[in-house]
């Protein structure tokens, strides 16, 4: 980053500050008026007596114009003095918000290296049910980080050739997985008619996680197309993603 000088930077919070309407009309036009008037009953003053109605005009005229003019002047001076004078303090306001920027993109990184939720595919189980057969389709993740990760599932959803369960019961939502170790999560069974070989819908689902000893948490969501192809042992399952959503 280049060293910016406070000349420049008073100049070009000057020329920013001069941009705005509170400048214009609270400084630049207001402050015009007032010296305008004041330049205004000087040239009335130094009028010479007994001067005819054109020098009696003339005089308050130029005066006014010089004391406009000079208005403009003082007021651009007065702000360029100001912002030189907090020039300093504003660059260090700077520098400590770009340092701490930095940091937090530093920690954010650094977070993501030392652990993250990795998700490895779509698992599937299958069992026979009267007439009919009930799938049973979820989610692997991995940890593939150095440290514990604590997750929370905070939306799972699977379509089966239109069919799901509105409300899903599980035993937990939340858990935590080792380095290195994986963890399947699964949607309740749905109940299909007749007997599937292979089957298709749509799986979504949403989780945050954290490092155990950290408080910062990540979110994580994907929604895909999936096919289940119950013919081969063990089931054999394909995806394709649809929406993928990273925080």
């Amino acid at each position: 980053m280049v060293k910016e000088s406070v000349w420049r930077r008073a100049w070009k919070d000057t020329k920013e500050f001069r941009n705005s309407d509170r400048f214009f009309w609270g400084w630049e036009v207001m402050g015009a008026a007032v010296a305008g008037v004041i330049g205004g009953m000087i040239g009335a003053w130094i009028t010479p007596e007994n001067s005819n109605k054109f020098w009696q005009y003339f005089y308050p005229a130029i005066g006014g114009t010089v004391g406009i003019v000079t208005g403009i002047g003082i007021a651009f001076a007065f702000i360029f003095i100001w912002y030189l004078l907090r020039a300093p303090y504003k660059q260090r306001d700077d520098a400590i918000e770009l340092a701490m920027e930095f940091r937090r993109k530093y920690e954010s990184v650094l977070s993501g290296v030392r652990y993250k939720l990795a998700f490895e595919g779509v698992v599937a189980t299958a069992r026979k049910l009267g007439d009919g057969i009930v799938v049973q389709v979820g989610a692997r993740f991995c940890n593939i980080g150095k440290e514990i990760i604590e997750f929370k599932i905070m939306d799972f959803k699977v379509v089966l050739n239109d069919k799901t369960v509105e409300e899903p019961k599980y035993s937990t939502t939340a858990g935590f997985i080792h380095p290195t170790k994986k963890r399947d999560f699964y949607f309740e069974g749905i109940k299909l008619e007749g007997d599937r070989r292979v089957v298709s819908g749509t799986l979504k689902y949403e989780v945050i996680y954290s490092s155990v000893p950290n408080t910062e948490w990540y979110r994580s969501g994907r929604r895909m197309s999936i096919r289940v192809n119950l013919n081969i042992l063990p089931i054999k399952t394909s995806y394709r993603m649809l929406e993928e959503l990273e925080e």
